[in-house]
């Protein structure tokens, strides 16, 4: 239907995110997106587990249709190894995917990733009830 065509699904939005940190510009999915604004939020407000170890910081957010789609970057700074775990994400997230699964420990050069995040409203709104309330 051409509503599907407008509004790419959930996992299509992750890719467009994702791929503006993995190769070239011409691999970046051709998406009817605009820049939004988006601000940095403590970590520790609205991620669930391992906020102490990791530094989660928005990269840069996009609106494409009705949804937004948000590039976080992903450091490990703790000595262990850390799993992406979707369902520790506080907010009112849609979808979330990592390009990387697996965060090595800090250190050993593979402890970075990134994340995206796709939500109904900008990533502030979606997460700030969480930091209003720590």
């Amino acid at each position: 239907s051409s509503a599907t065509a407008l509004q790419p699904d959930h996992a299509a939005l992750a890719r467009f995110a994702l791929a503006h940190y993995t190769g070239p510009a011409r691999l970046i999915p051709a998406l009817a997106a605009s820049r939004a604004p988006v601000r940095s939020i403590p970590t520790r407000a609205w991620l669930r587990v391992q906020a102490a170890t990791l530094e989660v910081r928005p990269l840069a957010q996009w609106q494409v249709g009705a949804r937004y789609v948000t590039a976080l970057g992903v450091f490990n700074r703790g000595p262990w190894p850390v799993a992406f775990e979707p369902r520790a994400l506080r907010g009112a997230l849609l979808f979330a995917a990592a390009l990387h699964p697996m965060l090595d420990s800090a250190g050993s050069g593979h402890n970075g990733t990134v994340w995206a995040g796709v939500t109904a409203q900008p990533f502030n709104q979606a997460v700030g009830a969480h930091v209003l309330a720590h």
